[in-house]
């Protein structure tokens, strides 16, 4: 709350209080604002303001209220400045000139800014100089069966993939070679002359079905799958180094993709073949974390581990990996996609596979891939005849002495599965 100031006298001090006058106040008051002079025209000035009427200060003297009214009135200079206002006859300097005030700012303000926009440098986009983002292409997916494993299962399921499989190369590869003719911009007809003409054509033809996957890959570098499968084209003609480059690729570049194991499992493989165990060795490794379920990577792991200079515990990380490989699957990781094409049937694999044999009485990989079946249909007698006759036609194949150190280990010759064990790491480096 609020006290009123007292003044000397005790009374309240009414300044600023709001109360109305008393009418002799008001007569004493007008009387003293009367005695203001207005200057007149030409006249040099306002005059000087004459003493205060005695009238008016005898009133004022004998009333507080109006003694306190007269204390806070204007000066003379004040009451003539604000009637010149009121005739228009000064401008008034806290009225806002549309012009001066508001429009003149702004188009300065504008004229400034466009100044500086135009001093500036204008640098193109990074996309606008050197076009896009450089693997931007491997996650632009224009179609997305293309970047879908199916892919290979589809191409495996074409005309001249099947008569290859049948043992019929000369057929496949003129099959292929019409397909190729008939649809030259199909990415899976690509894909599928590629590969036949690689694994059944003479040189030239190979080298053509090589630009065919390539040019596949060119179509489609989003498709980790068909990439895959350009790498293992190189690695069928002995391109390791650039067979390396694509899998290396394929593995950096879609690893965020998912877990998919073959291009690593492979990568291994060349680092072996290279010479390069060290990495084999951490690839396989990895592989095992990140996928631990995978079947034949412990496997892979203990022929890698033997070429690092670790043979024993190689050996045994071998066994290991066979024996897992059988619980999971039924057979060797080597034929699943042999059998995937039988529709998961074992037996299926084994007829087709043994009618190929049939053909091709001599081809070592043929007999391999027939022991492997047979391992799973668990003939192990019949498998190991299979390789030791290939090993005959073929004495330093590693695959062929790595597949017999595994069914004399199943026989329980261990020392005799170890000496064929060393003899597939030491031939690494001649493996196809």
């Amino acid at each position: 709350m609020f006290i009123k100031k007292k003044n000397k006298d005790g009374a309240g001090n009414d300044k600023g209080n709001g109360q109305p006058l008393d009418s002799e106040s008001q007569k004493a008051l007008s009387a003293a604002l009367n005695e203001i002079p207005t200057p007149g025209a030409g006249a040099p000035g306002p005059a000087a303001v004459p003493g205060p009427d005695v009238s008016a200060s005898s009133a004022a003297a004998s009333n507080p209220n109006l003694r306190a009214s007269l204390s806070n009135l204007p000066s003379a200079d004040v009451l003539h400045q604000q009637k010149a206002l009121a005739e228009g006859k000064v401008k008034d300097p806290y009225k806002t000139n549309i012009i001066f005030d508001l429009v003149l700012p702004l188009v300065l303000a504008g004229t400034m800014g466009c100044g500086y926009i135009m001093s500036i440098k204008q640098v193109k986009d990074k996309t606008e100089i050197y076009g896009r983002d450089a693997d931007a292409v491997y996650h632009d997916i224009k179609d997305k069966s293309l970047a879908s494993e199916k892919v290979l299962s589809e191409v495996q399921k074409m005309p001249p993939y099947q008569m290859f499989n049948e043992g019929e190369n000369a057929k496949a590869l003129a099959a292929a070679k019409d397909l190729i003719a008939k649809k030259p911009d199909d990415i899976r007809t690509m894909l599928c002359a590629g590969e036949i003409m690689i694994a059944t054509g003479g040189k030239a033809d190979q080298n053509k079905g090589l630009e065919y996957l390539a040019k596949a890959v060119e179509n489609a570098q989003y498709s980790r799958y068909i990439r895959y499968v350009y790498a293992m084209g190189l690695a069928h003609l002995k391109k390791d180094a650039e067979a390396i480059e694509q899998l290396e690729k394929t593995v950096k570049l879609f690893d965020d993709q998912g877990p998919w194991s073959p291009p690593k499992k492979e990568l291994a493989k060349l680092y072996m073949k290279t010479s390069r165990a060290a990495d084999a060795v951490t690839v396989l490794e990895n592989l095992l974390k990140t996928d631990p379920n995978e079947p034949g990577t412990q496997r892979m792991l203990g022929l890698a581990l033997a070429q690092d200079s670790k043979q024993q515990e190689g050996f045994e990380e071998f066994q290991k990996g066979f024996t897992r490989e059988q619980d999971l699957l039924g057979y060797p990781v080597a034929v699943k996609d042999l059998v995937d094409q039988h529709a998961g049937i074992l037996d299926a694999a084994v007829r087709d596979t043994e009618k190929r044999l049939a053909k091709m009485p001599d081809d070592v990989k043929t007999m391999v891939t027939l022991a492997r079946l047979y391992i799973g249909k668990g003939k192990i007698k019949d498998a190991r005849d299979l390789l030791e006759k290939a090993r005959t036609k073929r004495e330093f194949d590693p695959e062929v002495r790595e597949v017999l150190s595994e069914v004399m280990c199943r026989q329980n010759q261990s020392q005799s599965g170890f000496e064929e064990f060393r003899a597939a790491v030491n031939n690494w480096h001649l493996k196809d």
